[in-house]
């Protein structure tokens, strides 16, 4: 199989795939009605995210969002995610 496009954006890769050029590996979410979605396991893909706030963010603020995400991490039985603090 050859890469006939490659895009650094998943917003561009769905249009890439509506318009008919391919596939691409990209957020369920995502999906349109002219895209369809279909999910994959067991193929060891991971995908590194982040959180991003203003530096004048209060710090509680902040840390009770790490800490939700991290419950939610755990919940679904992520708990090796790097940089995510396990909940009390």
């Amino acid at each position: 199989m050859r890469a006939a496009a490659r895009a650094a954006r998943d917003e561009l890769a769905l249009r890439l795939v509506a318009a008919g050029v391919g596939i691409a590996i990209a957020p369920r979410s995502l999906a349109t009605a002219e895209v369809v979605a279909v999910p994959v396991a067991d193929l060891g893909l991971r995908r590194s995210i982040g959180l991003a706030w203003r530096s004048d963010a209060p710090a509680h603020l902040i840390s009770a969002v790490l800490d939700a995400v991290a419950e939610q991490a755990y919940a679904v039985g992520r708990s090796d995610s790097v940089g995510v603090r396990p909940p009390p």
